[in-house]
């Protein structure tokens, strides 16, 4: 899928490095782009894991976050279910109403499958949305656990999908 909307994606994994970028493209506050970008992720319902730090956000030309993501390792400690032993990190997306479905949610998932190399980590995300297991399936991404086919309850706590 084409990216619909235009934006430009901000690592955000070190607040000098993330001020230089905002100031860059846009005239806003750098410091309330990066507020918006943790709003972004309670106005949305998506929980971060606690172990995820935020990663990358998408951000237009006038300074408006229209997605982030979030990163971090869930465990150095192998999965049983990964036969090569692989240390897990585990991801968040979220991305602002009025912006889904053009692209946004699939640019930061590839940006984060592209930080993480196939061969070196499991890479899991904890996903409440339909929408999103769809996406990820089409990026290699399988059930680990939960219902494929989505309850209530899966809205509410969740299905966990990584990528073999």
């Amino acid at each position: 899928m084409a990216s619909k909307y235009s934006c430009h994606m901000i690592p955000l994994q070190d607040e000098d490095d993330s001020v230089e970028w905002i100031e860059g493209i846009c005239d806003r506050d750098p410091y309330q782009v990066l507020d918006d970008a943790e709003r972004l992720f309670k106005l949305s319902g998506i929980h971060a894991s606690r172990d995820e730090a935020p990663h990358e956000a998408c951000v237009s030309s006038k300074g408006e976050v229209q997605g982030v993501s979030a990163l971090g390792l869930y465990s150095a400690e192998p999965m049983d279910a990964d036969p090569l032993g692989r240390p897990q990190y585990s991801f968040s997306i979220a991305v602002k109403e009025d912006a889904r479905r053009q692209g946004i949610a699939r640019a930061l998932v590839k940006s984060i499958m592209s930080f993480l190399p196939r061969a070196d980590v499991l890479l899991m995300g904890k996903v409440v949305n339909p929408n999103m297991a769809k996406l990820l399936s089409s990026l290699g991404f399988e059930f680990a656990y939960g219902d494929p086919e989505w309850s209530d309850d899966d809205l509410q706590v969740g299905v966990l999908m990584y990528r073999p």
